[in-house]
């Protein structure tokens, strides 16, 4: 408790209000769905349904698969770093500069939440088939409104999982590599403290 004084009370409130808030935006966000309309006609009737297509579709499956990833060049570098040869020690200084996860480049995080993105897409495309889910809509006498059943069905449902999956998939990489961001601005904030009162 001694780090915190008078004079630190509003910076130690806004983490704590920040920290509230990116909280209630994530648990909003992993429970979010759009709700596909779907009409069933059944003796004579019809009946109204949804299929919910979720905003965050891969979970947290993208981020393991891409920390994997972009941990292994700062790894590989470590081991060509302790090498005699000058070319392979040049090689794996870049790769510990540009691939450290204590000290995270802006490199380091553009190429985190690409992979991030892309592994949402890659993720999605293997556990979310359209064809089957439009077939079964199909063989259960529903359609969605406005759209044929069968093929014009399953590249509807494609379109709008790439539009939610455009938009989760980001939020999912900004989320993941917001600690680093932040450290990154905490970082260069107080090297130019440090330099304006030197």
């Amino acid at each position: 408790m001694g780090y915190i004084n008078a004079g630190t009370y509003p910076l130690f409130a806004g983490i704590i209000l920040a920290t509230l808030i990116i909280i209630y935006v994530i648990v909003k966000f992993t429970e979010g769905h759009r709700r596909i309309p779907i009409i069933y006609t059944r003796t004579g009737r019809e009946e109204k349904s949804y299929f919910p297509i979720r905003i965050n579709q891969a979970g947290m499956i993208p981020i393991i698969f891409a920390v994997s990833i972009v941990t292994f060049p700062a790894i590989l570098g470590q081991i060509l770093a302790n090498t005699s040869g000058e070319q392979t020690k040049s090689i794996g200084t870049f790769l510990l500069q540009h691939f450290s996860i204590q000290n995270p480049s802006w490199f380091f995080i553009g190429v985190y939440f690409t992979l991030v993105l892309a592994f949402s897409f890659f993720y999605v495309s293997i556990t979310f088939d359209t064809d089957k889910v439009a077939e079964s809509i199909q063989k259960r006498g529903g359609y969605i409104p406005g759209i044929r059943p069968g093929i014009e069905t399953a590249n509807y449902l494609q379109k709008v999982s790439n539009h939610l999956n455009l938009f989760g998939g980001s939020f999912l990489a900004f989320i993941a590599v917001l600690p680093y961001i932040l450290s990154k601005i905490m970082g260069q904030s107080i090297d130019f403290i440090i330099s304006a009162s030197g």
